[in-house]
């Protein structure tokens, strides 16, 4: 399910799903279990994401991931708060994945 896309095509995904969540989550009822999979994959660091640029003497690093991982974080907050997902649901998801 997970695929190697463009940052912020994935970002804006994540945030057109938010969308549709909060004003209506009764329509994608029958793809939430896939849908909180989909939003929780998005969550963890990921390394190929962060760029190290140097700074004179120093280095910074950028990670381009955060965007991504707001906007997952965002979107499984919504679906808690909307109803669409309870507690149970959330350990249930965290367990299958780990």
């Amino acid at each position: 399910m997970r695929s190697e896309a463009d940052p912020d095509i994935k970002k804006n995904a994540l945030e057109g799903l938010k969308t549709i969540a909060h004003n209506n989550w009764q329509v994608m009822k029958d793809l939430l279990s896939n849908l909180q999979v989909f939003a929780f994959a998005e969550t963890p660091i990921r390394k190929e994401l962060i760029v190290s640029v140097e700074v004179g003497p120093f280095t910074q690093n950028y990670d381009h991931g955060i965007p991504i991982r707001r906007a997952a974080f965002e979107l499984l907050q919504t679906l808690f708060e909307v109803g669409a997902t309870g507690p149970d649901d959330i350990v249930k998801l965290v367990d299958a994945i780990i």
